[in-house]
């Protein structure tokens, strides 16, 4: 066998793995700045096979004739140090490419069952585009190539990201149904996004206005939150992190009997979501898939404990005796009627509603009180005429 140093580089390797459709979209001039990239030293390069580049310009989405575009495609799939297989599968990696967004590629292995059998492939993320790499290693002087099945894009913001994933329809309906788009918009956000089956059990066609918009900002958190950084090691560590839902918080911690599932804990010890996608990097955050829509208002999470009757009894004594303090910025969120005309996201507290209420109450009271006062004063006057 030959030394590695008498391997052609990955460009010249090129021809050997039969990538024609890669080679002669870059046969211009213009793309001399890939071919010098594949011969530095030390890449690996993440080499969608062929079917998949006819595939991309079938589609559109892989145009060589608009240089400026291409470049920065190409360059996505090309890592700046050599990552064989093995060190790929030990863990879950997020490593930067040769484009010039900054942002990384999630790297890690997956399982897949086919026909009964199980196997470990390395999946790759970019932003919305998962590949899987089909063959490995493949060596050569300069590096390694991986061929995956699928073209890398690279990530966009965060709303056109949960636009383009099927599965999070719902929530991108809602969202824009309700004119609260900006909860997930801008930058540093990390958004635990329900998917649609999440919202369907949620029963959210029937949910309240004021409980969807908190149900939607507590799973929104303040900061870039990759799935390493909420899950340690240990299925005994747990991490809390406050959301944009006013003093809530989530917990997060791997299930103690299955250390790959990724709990997410809500107000009660029974409100759990597990993360079934993760690490969708965008340029603003971070999105993961979640199987629950997680209650932001005690009220709800004692319903989902089967607490209903305990629940109810408790705001009767709380009537009774005139206690409308709430700890909650928007109060029960099922009691609220609906959105304020000005800002959607202004909803008043439950205190406010409560109070209102009482006010026009004790007035109705009032004034029936004098009607009848002045209907038993003239009346007899009256009778007397």
């Amino acid at each position: 066998s030959k030394s590695i140093e008498q391997l052609p580089t990955v460009w010249s390797r090129l021809s050997d793995i039969g990538s024609k459709t890669l080679l002669k979209g870059l046969e211009s001039d213009n793309y001399n700045v890939i071919e010098d990239a594949l011969t530095q030293p030390n890449i690996t390069f993440l080499l969608p096979n062929d079917n998949t580049l006819q595939s991309a310009i079938s589609t559109g989405l892989l145009n060589f004739t608009k240089v400026n575009e291409t470049i920065p495609q190409i360059l996505r799939h090309i890592l700046l140090d050599t990552y064989p297989a093995n060190t790929l599968l030990r863990e879950r990696h997020y490593i930067l490419t040769n484009d010039s967004t900054h942002l990384p590629l999630a790297i890690a292995s997956s399982r897949q069952t086919n026909n009964n059998n199980e196997t470990i492939t390395i999946q790759v993320s970019s932003g919305v585009v998962t590949a899987n790499v089909i063959i490995k290693d493949i060596q050569c002087s300069n590096g390694i190539i991986h061929l995956i099945d699928n073209f890398l894009l690279p990530p966009i913001e965060t709303l056109p990201t949960i636009e383009t994933i099927p599965e999070l329809e719902t929530h991108e309906l809602l969202m824009k149904s309700l004119n609260l788009t900006t909860v997930v918009s801008g930058p540093n956000k990390t958004v635990l996004a329900p998917n649609n089956e999440a919202w369907a059990s949620a029963n959210s066609s029937t949910m309240p206005y004021g409980t969807l918009v908190h149900n939607l900002k507590y799973q929104v958190i303040e900061g870039i939150y990759l799935s390493t950084s909420l899950f340690t090691s240990s299925p005994d560590m747990t991490i809390t992190l406050d959301t944009l839902r006013r003093e809530s918080s989530l917990r997060f911690e791997r299930a103690p009997d299955h250390p790959d599932q990724l709990l997410i804990i809500g107000k009660t010890n029974n409100d759990i979501a597990r993360i079934i996608r993760s690490d969708i990097i965008t340029t603003e955050g971070v999105v993961h898939i979640v199987d629950k829509v997680l209650s932001a208002d005690d009220f709800l999470g004692m319903s989902n404990n089967n607490n209903n009757n305990n629940n109810n009894n408790n705001n009767g004594r709380n009537n009774e005796r005139g206690d409308t303090n709430s700890n909650n910025d928007g109060g029960i969120g099922g009691q609220l009627a609906g959105a304020p005309s000005n800002n959607p996201l202004d909803i008043p507290s439950q205190d406010k509603l409560e109070s209102h209420g009482r006010s026009s109450f004790v007035l109705i009271k009032s004034n029936l009180l004098m009607n009848h006062i002045i209907f038993c004063i003239f009346l007899p006057l009256l009778l007397a005429l």
